[in-house]
């Protein structure tokens, strides 16, 4: 299949009015790439579970899903570091509330 434009597709986008759309924090940590992640999670002072999350090719959506249990089976973390982690994802979403 092949899609031919009349006119570069940035240019119809212009006008567009998008204030109307809302997106929750945990849309936007969801969003999060493995490398966002990891730096989000950096900048909580978690680098060493950031390296190891981000090793593993964990990304927002995978993050905002975790629950302890999973954490702790399927991740290997500590039970210890599956409750940091859950307390910093709430950090991490409460940052970015207005």
């Amino acid at each position: 299949m092949v899609l031919r434009l009349a006119t570069p597709a940035w240019e119809g986008a212009a006008g567009v009015d998008r204030s109307d759309v809302r997106t929750t924090p945990e849309e936007i940590v969801a969003a999060y790439s493995t490398k966002d992640l990891r730096t989000a999670l950096e900048a909580q002072d978690m680098i060493g579970p950031a390296a190891e999350l981000f090793k593993q090719g964990v990304d927002g959506a995978d993050f905002m899903n975790f629950t302890e249990t999973t954490l702790v089976n399927d991740v290997k973390v500590t039970p210890f570091l599956a409750k940091k982690l859950l307390r910093t994802r709430a950090k991490v979403v409460n940052s970015l509330r207005p």
